[in-house]
């Protein structure tokens, strides 16, 4: 009886690690009347973006958009072929600072379908949500199948303004 307990404890470890659970820590509540706004930052990483001077341009513009937006919380998607960092939405925008600082281009093809579904997945239901698209936006990574963003969620699109030629 107690090799079967043990087995059936066994089991059920197993299959809670393939479930992959998640810790969700608690979300600070804001002061009543005010508007929880949020910005995630979908950041192409992939191979095209070493080309020239788009990647030192691409995260330029970034900073210049965490100064200039208009929200409480900042985080960040960046992927190649998958997703290489997630950060989880801050008041702290330093933080994203300082991992845009740590962050280079893969040498990848890049696959935007799952970070786009990652980014969506980071805002929290009762915030106005802005998701800022910065890519080259290479032909060949956005012509596959990608996932749709919900209606309620503004998109917003930075795109290197190199005068390099076409990669």
């Amino acid at each position: 009886l107690l090799l079967l307990a043990l087995r059936l404890l066994l089991f059920a470890s197993i299959v809670l690690a393939f479930a992959r659970p998640a810790w969700v820590e608690h979300l600070a509540e804001l002061p009543a009347g005010s508007t929880l706004r949020q910005t995630i930052y979908l950041v192409d990483a992939s191979s095209s973006m070493a080309h020239g001077n788009y990647w030192n341009e691409s995260t330029a513009a970034i900073r210049k958009d965490i100064s200039d937006a208009e929200a409480n919380e900042w985080g960040m998607v960046v992927y190649g072929d998958r997703v290489l960092v997630q950060l989880n939405p801050s008041s702290n925008a330093e933080l994203l600072e300082n991992a845009l600082q740590e962050i280079e281009p893969s040498y990848a093809a890049g696959n935007p379908g799952s970070a786009i579904e990652s980014a969506v997945r980071l805002f929290r239901p009762d915030a106005e949500r802005r998701l800022v698209v910065v890519s080259d936006f290479q032909e060949t990574d956005w012509q596959r199948d990608l996932p749709g963003v919900p209606e309620e969620v503004k998109l917003v699109f930075l795109s290197p303004q190199t005068n390099d030629a076409t990669n």
